[in-house]
């Protein structure tokens, strides 16, 4: 048996200017519908069945096809959901871990955090987006992760270490990268991790790599990092004023510091810092006030 068209008579010979009509148009198009009279069923079969079959099964198919529309609408909008909440479960398991490690350094409280945030701008600000802006927040982040396999008295010690306690100190980034790469989300952060110790003139550690060999997220890190560290307290002596760690930072330009990520650096606005720095303080209030409700 021969399957009959579906397509109207405008379409046969002549699609130039073919228009398809709205459901309710061709519902308008049954004798009776759209009027103010309250219609019983027998009428309205009445009506459907004075349809031509090319009709029908328009109506037919697009009938199918909202009801398709409508699960998959559905559907995307329960994973949309899930995968917010994972991501969300995801970050806030990054900021609890960092936080634990920040924790255990007492002078350092919120520097991860801070980095990350310091980071993060710098990156925007170098036009880096999507998945390796992620990578970036999250390796920095996470830098120190590595010092979880530093005993106490090594990491706390109140004196500089010995040579061989510093020896276990500059492999800490190799034990980082070991955690992280394992881990599939966060692949592209342990790269980071692996590479945030080293400097631009290739006297870094671990690896002894040297300008562009170094990842772009880590010489990034790199600025943002020593910015952190100067302008925090620590218990051996005062936070640096936002000035002179500026001019401290353009002082190892092409030395530590890779000179572009120094230019993006100070082409940042001193009050964009300061405001990234209270922000930051706000999250971690928030955090604090979750976990105890």
């Amino acid at each position: 048996m021969k399957k009959k068209s579906i397509m109207g008579p405008e379409a046969k010979g002549k699609t130039k200017g073919f228009k398809t009509e709205p459901l309710e148009e061709l519902y308008r198009q049954t004798p009776g519908h759209g009027s103010k009279e309250n219609k019983d069923p027998e009428d309205i079969g009445e009506d459907l069945e004075s349809l031509s079959l090319d009709q029908k099964q328009l109506l037919l198919y697009a009938e199918e096809l909202r009801k398709t529309y409508a699960k998959e609408r559905e559907k995307a909008r329960g994973q949309r959901k899930a995968l917010k909440e994972l991501k969300e479960t995801y970050e806030s398991t990054l900021l609890a871990l960092a936080s634990a490690l920040d924790a255990r350094e007492h002078e350092t409280h919120l520097h991860s955090q801070r980095v990350m945030e310091y980071t993060l701008e710098m990156a925007r600000k170098a036009g880096i987006k999507g998945k390796a802006l992620v990578n970036i927040g999250r390796g920095s982040l996470l830098h120190d992760i590595g010092k979880i396999g530093l005993p106490d008295n090594i990491l706390l010690k109140p004196h500089g270490p010995t040579v061989r306690e510093w020896k276990k100190i500059k492999n800490h980034p190799r034990i980082g990268y070991g955690i992280l790469k394992e881990i599939k989300f966060l692949e592209g952060a342990s790269e980071i991790v692996r590479t945030h110790s080293e400097r631009f003139d290739g006297k870094g550690y671990p690896q002894g790599l040297k300008g562009k060999a170094i990842p772009i997220g880590s010489r990034l890190f790199a600025v943002a990092d020593s910015f952190d560290a100067m302008t925090s307290d620590r218990p051996y002596r005062k936070a640096t004023d936002y000035e002179a760690a500026r001019e401290e930072i353009k002082r190892c330009s092409g030395t530590q510091f890779d000179p572009w990520a120094v230019e993006i650096f100070l082409s940042i606005p001193k009050k964009r810092w300061e405001e990234i720095r209270k922000r930051t303080q706000v999250k971690q209030r928030k955090i604090v006030a979750q976990k105890s409700t």
